[in-house]
């Protein structure tokens, strides 16, 4: 009974399609999904039980860090968005407190961060066209 009941919890989380892990208040990776490690070149053993500022040092000092932070302390949730270390992507994160410590979900918005700097450069091109024009006339 137990087996399969951690059978269907494991399918579980091995089918959210975003970037998902656990940490202890000891700042320990408690459990991190496949679809995480794998951007990394890992495999999800090979986080538990390690320090998630000791396996990545880049992160100290950084508003990931104030924010991973601020819901430890202040069991607060916090969502926000960065700039991938590893991946060259950004992502939206969702950290959520919980009674062992923190539960961190990351997805992947490149693409969309893509679309939102090409409207941002049409615009800019157009403003600059509207300047351009003698008296505002086309």
């Amino acid at each position: 009974m137990i087996e399969r009941s951690n059978r269907r919890i494991s399918e579980i989380l091995n089918s959210i399609q975003d970037d998902f892990y656990v940490l202890d208040r000891d700042w320990n990776f408690v459990y991190a999904s496949k679809q995480f490690t794998l951007k990394i070149g890992k495999e999800p053993g090979d986080f538990v039980g390690n320090n998630i500022w000791q396996m990545f040092p880049e992160h100290t000092d950084t508003d990931y860090e104030e924010n991973l932070r601020a819901v430890m302390n202040k069991r607060e949730i916090r969502r926000f968005e960065i700039g991938g270390k590893h991946t060259n992507a950004y992502y939206r994160m969702a950290v959520f407190p919980s009674t062992e410590g923190i539960t961190v979900l990351g997805t992947d918005i490149t693409e969309q961060k893509k679309i939102e700097e090409t409207l941002r450069e049409s615009e800019a091109r157009r403003k600059v066209a509207e300047l351009c024009k003698p008296n505002g006339r086309d």
